[in-house]
């Protein structure tokens, strides 16, 4: 079924559609849950969650691309679920690894504001190669691993890993000169 028509039903509120949505989309945000949590079962309870989210959002929101919409939610809902599940200790995944790796070039969210430094971010990435910007945004939104990115992009692994590390020096230039303090 297109996305429209299933955005149509979640207006509609016709609960029917969780099922298509399940089946046209589950797949794909069990892989970004995981992708998060490596864990299939706190991935499949993530996925769950997101229905429930994506069934109340959508009266308020509507969404250019169900496809993008979904995958935020999934995202979210997999770093809230992680932050929950590891408030004491913490296991390295490849969310935990991305964000050690941003740690470097990032400035600390609570000096400035989230949505003008996310804006920020959008201006650099469009200064990029496709290349290089599919590379950051699988590694550093959807947490893809440097195989997985690897084997998608049809590049070798160490190209990614230099692809990665020059785009994140360029962030942290970019950035500077935006007048963010690293």
């Amino acid at each position: 079924m297109e996305e429209t028509n299933i955005i149509r039903l979640l207006f509609e509120r016709d609960e029917s559609v969780i099922e298509i949505v399940s089946q046209q989309f589950g797949a794909y945000c069990r892989k970004i849950a995981y992708n998060v949590l490596h864990d299939a079962r706190d991935a499949e309870e993530c996925v769950n969650d997101v229905w429930m989210r994506l069934w109340n959002s959508i009266p308020q929101n509507n969404p250019n691309s169900l496809l993008a919409y979904l995958a935020t939610i999934t995202r979210n809902t997999a770093i809230d679920i992680y932050k929950r599940h590891h408030a004491e200790k913490r296991i390295q995944s490849e969310y935990t690894a991305s964000l050690d790796e941003l740690d470097e070039c990032i400035p600390d969210s609570n000096n400035y504001d989230i949505s003008d430094l996310g804006d920020t971010l959008n201006r650099f990435l469009k200064l990029q190669s496709a290349e290089s910007r599919i590379i950051f945004v699988k590694r550093y939104y959807f947490c893809h691993s440097i195989a997985e990115i690897s084997k998608s992009c049809g590049i070798s692994q160490s190209k990614v890993k230099s692809s990665l590390f020059r785009t994140r020096n360029k962030l942290k230039e970019y950035l500077i000169k935006e007048n963010y303090t690293i």
